[in-house]
């Protein structure tokens, strides 16, 4: 390969490394302004031109010194130089190339978290649910108790509806309307996290058809919304607050009926509201038990430069790396192209005219022809003076000069200079 061919490969990875590191750099501005612009495109420029010139001074200094010494300090300062490459251009090639996909997997990494934290508060969350058969079992106890007293006087020995029959509809109706209103929570609850999974649902759905960046976030912005919104009331534990309230309380404040006169009555009721006491106590001890603080952070929405997120989620855009390091790297392979070819070149070195390109060889014939013409001239035979003998000069005004025959002739200078063909050349002389 030509000197000329590298050095146009190199211009043209130059220039696609500026319009990448421009791109790159743009997704990184902190202002959408046009100073900030002008400032990415300077830069961009500054490193388009500073890449041009490294490859083409390396591509001179590791092949064309004759020494193996100057050569090897010429990779060296290659390989040097390529570390600086790697972070000056290719890390800006990334994320002109990566940035998208780089956020959208962070999107999907938050989208996984919205998930598992739904699912750890729904599991939490339904942990109410144990203590309604629990509370419908007093309730049905209650009611049966009532029915017994009221048909056969199973509590104070004296059947019919009187005031041991009414404090027991009055539990019955305390412990059936907490059951009832641990159902209707237990449903609002349900539909909430059924909200929180469409959220999500959207989001998801916004990912997998590739839509545009700014309409991914925006819809990401209103699940993470929702989706704090229904962890937040799904942590509350109110269902269990309102259990472990209830049933501590369970059977204080009432009201004694007033038909309850009799002292039997009054031990009949004693009775009752202590042992209901006891069993209303243990279902709140149990409730407060599971009553404890929801360990789930809000989400966010990711918000990062495209430089950062390049490197967070680097394992998500392999490819977008492999692409930004072969643009400033890939005239290190045609380096060592040019090197192998040299090196076989000292070593069976073959005719000049092959490693010359047309306008070399060009130019080399006119140089040839013009030391031709300059030799001729140099070479032509003057006729010698009429005389036998050489002419007797000292030493220091004699001139050899030899013929076409190789005979040497000596001469006084003036009279070579007038055999010289012109005055100009005699002029030189």
């Amino acid at each position: 390969m030509s000197s000329q061919l590298n050095k146009l490969a190199i211009l043209v990875l130059a220039l696609i490394s500026v319009l990448a590191s421009y791109v790159g750099l743009d997704q990184s501005l902190p202002y959408s302004t046009l100073w900030w612009k002008l400032f990415a495109a300077a830069l961009a420029a500054g490193v388009g031109i500073a890449i041009y010139v490294f490859w083409t001074s390396a591509f001179e200094a590791a092949t064309d010194p004759e020494q193996f010494r100057y050569r090897r300090a010429g990779w060296i300062a290659t390989l040097v130089g390529c570390v600086f490459l790697l972070g000056m251009s290719s890390w800006w090639n990334v994320a002109a190339t990566g940035a998208p996909e780089a956020r959208r997997a962070a999107l999907y990494e938050t989208l996984q978290q919205g998930e598992e934290a739904l699912a750890r508060i729904r599991a939490s969350s339904n942990s109410h649910t144990i203590f309604i058969p629990r509370i419908d079992g007093l309730a049905a106890e209650l009611r049966k108790l009532e029915t017994c007293e009221s048909d056969g006087g199973c509590v104070t020995g004296s059947r019919g509806k009187g005031g041991i029959s009414q404090l027991l509809n009055q539990l019955a109706d305390k412990a059936e309307t907490l059951s009832t209103s641990l159902r209707n929570q237990d449903k609002e609850r349900t539909e909430k996290a059924a909200s929180g999974s469409v959220c999500l649902r959207d989001l998801r759905s916004a990912l997998a058809k590739n839509k545009p960046e700014d309409q991914i976030t925006e819809t990401a912005s209103e699940a993470f919304d929702c989706l704090n919104g229904v962890i937040a009331d799904l942590a509350a534990n109110a269902p269990l607050l309102a259990i472990s309230q209830e049933m501590n309380g369970f059977s204080s404040g009432l009201i004694l009926p007033t038909s309850i006169k009799s002292d039997n009555q009054k031990t009949a009721a004693e009775n009752i509201l202590e042992g209901l006491e006891d069993r209303a106590k243990s279902i709140a001890a149990d409730a407060s038990a599971l009553v404890k603080e929801a360990n789930i952070k809000p989400l966010s929405l990711p918000r990062m430069s495209a430089m950062k997120a390049v490197v967070l989620y680097w394992d998500s855009i392999v490819p977008s790396w492999i692409l930004g390091i072969s643009l400033d790297l890939l005239p290190l392979l045609l380096l060592s192209f040019r090197a192998t070819n040299q090196a076989s070149g000292r070593g069976q070195p073959g005719p000049l005219g092959d490693k010359m390109t047309v306008a070399e060889i060009k130019t080399a014939l006119e140089v040839t022809d013009f030391l031709a013409d300059a030799l001729a001239r140099q070479n032509k035979v003057i006729a010698p003076p009429e005389t036998d003998t050489a002419p007797n000069v000292s030493p220091v005004n004699r001139i050899r000069y030899r013929t076409v025959d190789d005979t040497p002739d000596y001469w006084e200078e003036p009279f070579i200079l007038e055999a010289l063909p012109d005055v100009e050349e005699r002029e030189k002389h």
